[in-house]
Formats: structure tokens, C-alpha cells, sequence
């Protein structure tokens, strides 16, 4: 009998050691943060929650849990923590350099080296919702691609070809102002059509700085970026980025978008370039379909 008694509790040791490795080596993969107290003392925490919060494991163990959550939710942690419940709440962290910031909180229970300890998931909502907002905002940029590419290639019509052009630029990032200047048969440039829902469009005009980017991507068919400052304000400014209407290695005009301050939008190059390819293409058609119709292409400003 003291065999059995023996062997049995060798046999439950070593499943309570698999069980915890197990759950180590879970969470040391896992994409969220895990932190083990007992008593609301630290007894261990994984790889994302010493990232999360700023500290080295040295640092975070033997911490009393409510040091890691702002202040003004210290009480409402301790609460929880001694209720002994196992609901979700939502609480601000407190990280090492003293930034706060919201998480997302889930204790539990786990059995570790024969005892039974706190178990608590963190999850930081400001990342999660900034991946959320990615997400969104990818599948908003494959929507308004996938509309451009509908929208530029069922019309012949320059004028909406225009216009749908930069209302689709204009919504996907919040432009200042927006136009689009083309190079006529005898060389010149225009301002073929522009959007000025803010304003500034009589602030740029030919400037000798718009003006020497536009050249510039004319000349080159690569993008340019710049900034006009107003004389009466240093802190606000227009960033302009210039983009090329490519098609068939020819450079047919220039797509100009302004932001107010800076282009936050780090693909923004890439997915202007692709609406002025889809545009410029659609352009070309409707240039061909005027000259074939004997119509002439429009060399005044539009404000739409």
C-alpha cells in the first residue's frame, strides 16, 4: 500500500510538472501578456508582459500587482483580485517608464508546484485597437482601388474621370486640397481639374516650389514631396506629395495631393501611384476618343 501511495503521488507530480511546462511554454509564445502572483505578490510573468510593461524579469517578480496599473485603479484591481473573481475587466497600465495605458484584464486560477496561484491575462487595447484600425483601413484602401478600377474604366468622359479620381484620393486620406495638371499638345501645362474642399488651393497655384515639383515629375515620372509653410504661422503647414500619370512609360500629368501637416499614410506612395496609373490609363482613353470625336481636351481650372 505505501508503494501504491508512493507511486501514485510520483505519477501526480510529474503530471502537475508536465501540466506547468506545458503552460510555460504556451505562454511564452503567446501574443498577450500572462502574470502569476500569489497574495497579489509577482511570482512570474512571460516574455509579452515584461515588453508590455517595460521591465526585465528580475525586476517584475516579487512586485505587488497593483504597482503595474495606474493609480486612480489600484483599488478597483486589489477588489478584484481579492473577490477571487474571473471576469473580464478593463483597467490602465502602468508601465516601468510611467506611460499608462489601457489593458484588457482576465484572471484566473492554475495549480503551480502544488499550490494553487492567480493566473492573469493582459492585453494591451491600445495595440489591439490600432491593429483593428489597420485592418480597417487596409480593406478600406482594397475597396476604394477596387472602386477606381471600376469607376475609371467604364467612362470615356475626362471630366468624371477627374472627378471620381479625386473624390476617391480625397476620402481615403482627408485632403487639404487636390488637383491634377496635365501637359497640353504644345507643351504647356494646366491645371486640368482641381478640389478644394478646404480652402488652400489659392495658396498654392504656380508657386516656384509647386511649380519646380511638378517640372520635376513631369521630366522624371518619379513622385516628389514638399512642404509650404505659411508666412504668418510656423506651426501649420501643407505637405504636398506628386505623383505621376504614367501609362506606357509616358508621363502624362501629375496627380497633386495636400495634407495639413505631414502624411501620416506610410503606403501612401504606393496607393496614389496605383489610382494614377488606373486614372492615367483612363485618361489616355478618353484623350483618344476626343480626338477621334474631334472634341478638344478643356485647358481651364474645374473647382469641383
Amino acid at each position: 500500500m505505501n508503494r501504491r501511495d508512493i507511486t501514485e503521488r510520483k505519477e501526480a507530480a510529474e503530471r502537475l510538472r508536465e501540466s506547468e511546462e506545458r503552460f510555460r511554454l504556451l505562454t511564452e509564445i503567446a501574443q498577450e501578456g500572462f502574470v502569476l502572483s500569489e497574495n497579489g505578490m509577482v511570482l512570474d510573468a512571460n516574455e509579452c508582459f515584461l515588453r508590455m510593461f517595460g521591465y526585465g524579469r528580475e525586476e517584475v517578480i516579487g512586485m505587488n500587482d497593483v504597482e503595474l496599473v495606474a493609480p486612480e485603479d489600484r483599488e478597483l484591481v486589489a477588489r478584484k483580485s481579492s473577490s477571487g473573481t474571473r471576469e473580464t475587466y478593463e483597467a490602465r497600465g502602468l508601465k516601468k517608464d510611467g506611460e499608462v495605458f489601457p489593458i484588457e484584464v482576465r484572471p484566473g486560477m492554475i495549480p503551480h508546484h502544488g499550490r494553487r496561484v492567480c493566473v492573469t491575462s493582459v492585453l494591451n487595447l491600445a495595440e489591439q485597437r490600432q491593429t483593428e484600425e489597420d485592418l480597417r483601413r487596409s480593406l478600406e484602401i482594397v475597396l476604394a482601388l477596387r472602386e477606381a478600377g471600376q469607376i475609371l474604366g467604364s467612362t470615356l468622359d475626362s471630366e468624371e474621370i477627374q472627378t471620381r479620381l479625386l473624390n476617391i484620393v480625397g476620402g481615403l486620406f482627408g485632403l487639404a486640397t487636390a488637383a491634377i495638371s496635365v501637359v497640353d499638345e504644345r507643351g504647356e501645362t494646366h491645371v486640368w481639374h482641381a478640389t478644394d474642399p478646404k480652402g488652400h488651393q489659392q495658396l498654392i497655384g504656380f508657386a516656384p516650389k509647386t511649380d519646380a515639383a511638378r517640372r520635376a515629375v513631369l521630366e522624371s515620372g518619379e513622385y516628389q514631396s514638399f512642404q509650404l509653410q505659411w508666412e504668418d504661422s510656423e506651426a501649420q503647414h501643407l505637405t504636398g506629395l506628386y505623383v505621376p500619370l504614367r501609362v506606357r512609360n509616358r508621363t502624362l500629368g501629375v496627380l497633386e495631393a495636400y495634407v495639413l501637416g505631414d502624411w501620416s499614410e506610410k503606403d501612401a506612395v504606393g496607393i496614389l501611384g496605383s489610382l494614377a496609373n488606373q486614372a492615367a490609363s483612363a485618361l489616355e482613353n478618353s484623350r483618344l476618343y476626343e480626338r477621334l470625336s474631334g472634341g478638344t481636351l478643356p485647358t481651364r481650372c474645374t473647382m469641383a
